[in-house]
């Protein structure tokens, strides 16, 4: 009777080291694809840090040209509002000296009249003293 308990024990361990040892199996098989699939989601994960990190570089790289363009922008910007500025100021200046050369041509004219007539004036008082002298000279004769 010992030894029908003795062997039943020991077929009790031996069925039960079996099952252990298939669980055993199936477990390390179970690790292993989970270490697998880890193994695969860090490789991606590096491989996305890597390209995140090359975007960064890139955009990085693209925020300084957009910023350089900004200030050549505003330098092109300023050059152009000087030029509309001293554009305005010939404009004045132009509107100006326009207007006085009208004065001018105004002023010209009035004394072109004035010398026309100061000129009738001289010719017609000459005219006058040649007549008085030549009335002169006829009234002695």
């Amino acid at each position: 009777m010992a030894d029908d308990t003795d062997k039943q024990i020991r077929d009790e361990l031996s069925r039960h080291y079996t099952s252990m040892k298939g669980t055993i199996k199936k477990e390390r098989e179970q690790n292993d694809e989970l270490i697998r699939q880890y193994r695969e989601s860090e490789r991606e994960r590096e491989r996305m840090t890597s390209e995140m990190s090359r975007g960064q570089t890139v955009a990085s790289q693209y925020t300084r040209d957009i910023e350089q363009l900004r200030r050549e922008l505003s330098i092109m910007n300023e050059r152009m509002n000087m030029k509309d500025r001293m554009i305005r100021e010939k404009d004045d200046e132009i509107l100006r000296l326009r207007r006085r050369l009208e004065e001018l041509t105004k002023e010209i004219g009035q004394l072109q009249r004035r010398l026309y007539a100061t000129d009738m004036m001289r010719q017609q008082n000459l005219m006058t003293a040649n007549i008085l002298a030549l009335r002169e000279t006829m009234r002695r004769r």
